[in-house]
């Protein structure tokens, strides 16, 4: 059966002469030959088994699923029957859905209405952050909104984001590694250690949830108004005006580099 459905396709079947032809010796009087069409998502149910299981720079089961919501009776469940008959199990082992993307009023994207909005340029005009960081800040597991005025929004956001990173940047041009015991610091300098313990959970349990408007939400409001308007505003007179002998200026360059080195890596996986 294997080698003429390779040859001639699944007409095979249905050809003259198939129940005999594919039995051979066997008693065609015993066989019923079945001519139900199989679900049309059979093929893509079984995608698991030549990209998964062929492809040596992959490993089954995935570690993930992505697709939109109509495919939980569609390509997750075909996947999930086909592999749990032939191979007791699921080929995933976790299913994320999202929503479809409509206009900033909340239509469907058309072309004869003239309301899509091409990715390739929002890149193009505002850089591919712009649209990952509207992607991070949206619920995609409902239907999300995009337009000009959702994107500047992002835009504003994300300018600020740079902005706090190149003023830490500036700040440690004059790192020189020293430490200050936890001790020694100011109650100010603590305060940010312990807002960083409090952020890094946080992060922690939203990548493994896969709720990155939580994350970037709680980064967003972080770096602009603990950072920038508290933080930073207070103790710039210190790494500007003190010397760097100074315990507090020295504690203030130690944690601006704690800030610096987390920030950066809770943003990369969105924000590369």
């Amino acid at each position: 059966i294997m080698d003429a459905f390779e040859k001639e396709g699944a007409d095979a079947w249905f050809a003259a002469g198939a129940k005999e032809r594919f039995l051979g010796n066997h008693d065609a009087s015993k066989w019923q030959q079945v001519m139900d069409i199989l679900d049309v998502w059979f093929d893509s149910g079984s995608t698991h088994v030549f990209t998964l299981e062929d492809r040596p720079d992959l490993k089954w089961p995935a570690d993930l699923y992505l697709e939109g919501s109509d495919q939980h009776r569609g390509w997750f469940h075909s996947s999930l029957l086909e592999s749990c008959g032939t191979r007791g199990r699921a080929p995933y082992d976790t299913v994320v859905t999202h929503g479809f993307t409509m206009d900033e009023e909340g239509r469907k994207m058309s072309k004869s209405l003239g309301n899509t909005v091409v990715p390739q340029d929002v890149i193009k005009q505002s850089g591919a952050d712009i649209l990952r960081l509207w992607v991070v800040t949206t619920d995609y597991w409902e239907d999300q909104r995009l337009g000009k005025n959702v994107l500047q929004t992002n835009i504003d956001a994300y300018r600020k984001l740079r902005n706090t990173i190149r003023w830490m940047l500036g700040t440690l041009a004059h790192d020189d590694g020293e430490e200050v015991p936890l001790d020694k610091m100011p109650e100010l300098e603590r305060l940010m250690l312990h807002r960083l313990a409090e952020l890094d959970e946080v992060v922690r349990s939203g990548y493994d949830a896969f709720e990155f408007k939580r994350i970037t939400r709680a980064l967003l409001d972080f770096m602009v108004v603990e950072l920038s308007a508290l933080y930073f505003d207070i103790r710039k007179d210190a790494l500007y005006c003190e010397a760097p002998s100074s315990v507090k200026r020295k504690a203030s360059v130690q944690v601006v580099r704690h800030l610096f080195d987390c920030l950066v890596k809770w943003l990369a996986p969105m924000l590369p």
